[in-house]
């Protein structure tokens, strides 16, 4: 419902006259449901564009009132995805990159849009790394600021340059990392003479 490509659910709640709307984190998750005030005993729920817009509105017949509810989805759309953070930088081989991964939701005026998953998806061979649980991909929700910040994301261990991609409904931004070669200790040895001064003395 909100535009961000993820799943949403809607509810309605016949003996409390009202609609709850569960925004999807995109986890299999829900965010906290928005109620929404409806007729008598609301019970069958229907989804189209009833305005003509690319925003789906839902209508819900309400039983015992005989009379349908069309409740108008007056959320913005996500218009843009930007880098915020983490672009571009490196890290040694199996340690955690040192800036969170960051990216801004707006819409289509460019203000901040709150409430919308974000999905990182990091590469699964060659040079890479995992968020957290070992994983390639992640999901975080904008904040009230529109940003969506990623959790650790931990380089593996094969040295290189490669991208993560982050998503938003449409919109798409990336991220250059780079995984810095381990670095091999060269031992060294000094020398110095015997304890006595001689070669071979008493």
């Amino acid at each position: 419902f909100n535009g961000d490509g993820q799943p949403d659910l809607a509810v309605s709640n016949k003996f409390d006259s009202n609609l709850s709307v569960f925004l999807g984190k995109g986890d299999g998750t829900f965010q906290p449901p928005v109620l929404v005030s409806l007729g008598s005993a609301p019970s069958s729920i229907a989804s189209s564009h009833f305005y003509g817009d690319v925003k789906p509105d839902l209508v819900i017949a309400n039983a015992f009132a005989s009379s349908i509810t069309i409740v108008r989805n007056e959320t913005s759309m996500p218009g843009a995805l930007v880098t915020l953070g983490g672009t571009p930088q490196s890290a040694p081989a199996n340690t955690a990159y040192p800036i969170a991964l960051s990216a801004g939701v707006r819409d289509a005026a460019n203000n901040p849009l709150s409430g919308r998953v974000v999905t990182f998806v990091a590469p699964s061979s060659g040079a890479s790394g995992t968020f957290a649980g070992g994983i390639h991909g992640a999901h975080a929700v904008s904040d009230a600021s529109g940003v969506a910040t990623a959790p650790t994301f931990t380089a593996n261990g094969t040295s290189g340059a490669f991208s993560v991609l982050a998503g938003v409904a449409s919109f798409t931004t990336t991220f250059m990392l780079t995984t810095e070669a381990a670095v091999t200790q060269t031992p060294t040895f000094t020398s110095g003479p015997p304890p006595n001064g001689f070669l071979n003395g008493p």
